[in-house]
């Protein structure tokens, strides 16, 4: 009975099995539980929408060949096109933002989006300096992974 006893007790294989299906079984509610509530995960990030700090003030087609594609004008199927937006930031709201932090961008799910690499894009922004003269400097970097876009301001 001693022996018996040892060969299934705690350290068996049967108990070692028996844990990693618990775990399974465990893992597998835990990521139906966050299936049935989105909203958590989509709560967290809807706390950095670009919208949250920014103001649309525009958005506009252009081709290929950066010619904007005027109201109601026929487009060929498949053509590769750029939609540009103009935002502002208020001056009130540039205390608000956080450097290194993903502000992501409303983006219609029927657009195809670029991948762009890891390093982003430097988005440069027009400053007009105590003398007048107009600068470029950069504020924040654009990413893209092909299904969604964020920006991430400089410190």
């Amino acid at each position: 009975m001693t022996k018996h006893h040892q060969r299934n007790g705690g350290q068996g294989p049967k108990s070692t099995r028996k844990l990693a299906m618990r775990m399974a079984a465990f893992l597998l509610c835990l990521s139906m539980v966050a299936g049935l509530f989105p909203g958590l995960a989509q709560a967290a990030e809807d706390k950095y929408l670009f919208d949250n700090i920014a103001k649309l003030e525009s958005a506009a087609l252009y081709d290929d060949a950066g010619v904007q594609i005027q109201n109601s004008a026929l487009i060929e199927q498949r053509k590769r096109l750029e939609l540009r937006y103009t935002y502002t930031i208020d001056d009130t709201r540039c205390a608000d933002i956080l450097p290194d932090v993903a502000y992501y961008l409303r983006i219609s799910p029927h657009l195809q989006l670029p991948t762009i690499a890891a390093e982003g894009i430097l988005l440069p922004m027009k400053v007009e300096t105590d003398t007048g003269a107009i600068e470029q400097v950069p504020f924040g970097v654009l990413h893209a992974d092909g299904q969604r876009a964020w920006v991430t301001f400089l410190p």
